[in-house]
């Protein structure tokens, strides 16, 4: 899930494979994007032209992590935003990089949502 710094727009994606299986919607390669890659390349570049800061949220969701706790939201990347759509596509890959992380359900939504919801209040009354 992708969230502008300033606005309420979110990018959300599904779960779905292993990184490190070939064929897998996550499966990620040197040599082309991955299905999920393009789509955040496609939205983040057409989103980026009305974001003055370029400094994005970026969630994943649906997962388990050494602890086998799935998890329904968590930060991707080492800090709360990122610049720009090099940076949504570096934090989405360094979440499958730095190991310990299953694709799991079921995916919930809601708690991806809610903090959705949140940002968006924050925006329009903040």
């Amino acid at each position: 899930m992708l969230s502008h710094g300033k606005s309420p727009l979110q990018l959300v994606t599904v779960p779905l494979g292993s990184p490190l299986q070939e064929g897998t919607l996550h499966f990620q390669s040197d040599e082309i994007l991955n299905d999920y890659e393009e789509t955040i390349t496609a939205i983040g570049n057409a989103v980026d032209k009305y974001n003055t800061t370029s400094d994005y949220s970026v969630w994943g969701f649906g997962a388990k992590f050494g602890d086998e706790t799935v998890r329904h939201l968590f930060q991707c990347g080492q800090t709360p935003t990122v610049k720009g759509v090099e940076g949504i596509l570096s934090a989405y890959r360094n979440v499958f990089r730095s190991g310990g992380i299953i694709m799991s359900g079921p995916t919930v939504f809601v708690k991806a949502m809610q903090a959705a919801a949140v940002r968006a209040k924050n925006y329009v009354c903040g």
